[in-house]
């Protein structure tokens, strides 16, 4: 019913961004158990809005939102790679200083495990994004990673410290912390350990 009504009102106004993000959304939700039906689907009905709003400055969120879905494609095919780049820096031109094409530039160095790399754009980029809490948990829960994979479990600690303070349900983000604490516990047994063969 709401895939019916999203389609209903995109017919009768297609020039709406927002209706084809939630028509996106909802494509997501109704394909849960199916992963990549479910992201060819969303893609899909981004690209009609981008088909139906060409203009550029208009439709910024849908462009946004193709390349965050393509790069949640596991694995990406080397025609949605260049087509990211593409959109990226397309993006990047239009906004220089946008937090919001920096997220997902630092999102794709993490996806690609460049872990030093996409440690630097999240961390710049983390403050910026005061208005999408959403996004800036899952910086930090990027950050967590890029840190435990850099072997500094103090940043590790704090950043899913971080994602924790703004939901404290979310599983991943206890998960890893969970991980991280047990590190701890590691290092100060093997030290004591340490000190007593001394």
């Amino acid at each position: 019913k709401a895939r019916d009504y999203l389609r209903k009102s995109i017919g009768i106004k297609p020039d709406v961004p927002q209706r084809y993000l939630q028509l996106a959304n909802v494509e997501l939700l109704a394909n849960a158990g199916d992963r990549a039906s479910a992201s060819t689907a969303a893609i899909g009905v981004i690209r009609e809005g981008l088909t139906a709003i060409p203009d550029k400055a208009k439709n910024f969120d849908l462009r946004w939102r193709l390349v965050d879905l393509l790069i949640s494609r596991s694995p990406q095919d080397e025609a949605e790679v260049k087509e990211v780049q593409e959109l990226q820096a397309e993006m990047k031109k239009g906004k220089p200083d946008s937090a919001l094409v920096s997220y997902l530039e630092g999102r794709q160095l993490y996806k690609d495990e460049k872990w030093f790399e996409a440690q630097q754009v999240l961390e710049t980029t983390r403050s910026g994004l005061s208005q999408r809490p959403d996004l800036r948990m899952r910086a930090d829960a990027m950050l967590g990673r890029c840190h435990a994979q850099l072997g500094d479990n103090d940043l590790r600690l704090g950043a899913f410290r971080r994602v924790l303070d703004e939901n404290q349900l979310d599983i991943g983000a206890r998960r890893d912390y969970a991980e991280a604490l047990k590190w701890y516990r590691l290092a100060a047994e093997q030290g004591n350990s340490f000190a007593q063969e001394k």
